[in-house]
């Protein structure tokens, strides 16, 4: 579990609200579980909350944990009332410094971090009286680079950290996974049929 920074205390102190339910934290694209992207192409990944309560939150840590590595993170949008680079966003990596980056087992590292996990961190606090309730958390904007050699699936798993309304902290258990499918880039395939044609006109 991370620590919060001084920013994420003091925001903490501005509201303390009453934890009920339980959220669920879930990835998806496009309100799907699963899609097909080929390699040079780009898509939105959705961190979403679901909650069997009437929860709301003003501090958020989640991490996105991947199967393989390879993938580009060019961006990430927080939902209102959470602000994009704002002084308690303490994503890693962040917006606009640190993106795009591609993702690796060194991508999250040092202490805290596990050692040969590719993942990111989504951090942040609201610093308003406002709160979040149920929906799309944060979006991720992602891409298949064109020369892409990795696995062809990819499973991107949510980990929740730390949900909670100022200093009650809210449950929060990992929701169902997200599966990309990267097909072999054209001129792969092509090559490979065009070898299995050789192939069969040999074997006459």
């Amino acid at each position: 579990m991370r620590v919060f920074s001084a920013g994420v205390v003091l925001a903490g102190l501005a509201g303390v609200g009453t934890a009920s339910g339980a959220y669920m934290v879930g990835a998806t694209s496009n309100g799907m579980a699963s899609r097909t992207v080929q390699p040079g192409n780009s898509f939105q990944l959705d961190l979403v909350l679901t909650s069997d309560a009437s929860d709301e939150i003003n501090s958020a840590i989640s991490r996105l944990v991947f199967s393989e590595g390879g993938l580009l993170y060019t961006g990430y949008s927080w939902t209102a009332p959470f602000e994009n680079g704002s002084v308690t966003d303490d994503s890693v990596p962040k917006m606009p410094d640190d993106l795009p980056a591609l993702l690796d087992e060194d991508t999250l590292s040092g202490v805290g971090y596990a050692d040969g996990v590719v993942d990111v961190e989504l951090s942040n606090v609201i610093l308003t009286a406002d709160r979040f309730g149920e929906g799309i958390l944060v979006s991720l904007m992602l891409t298949v680079p064109s020369d892409y050699m990795g696995e062809e699936t990819i499973v991107i798993s949510p980990v929740p950290d730390t949900l909670a309304n100022g200093f009650d902290v809210v449950e929060a258990l990992p929701g169902a996974s997200f599966t990309l499918i990267i097909p072999a880039p054209a001129g792969v395939a092509l090559g490979g049929l065009a070898g299995l044609g050789l192939l069969n006109r040999r074997r006459r």
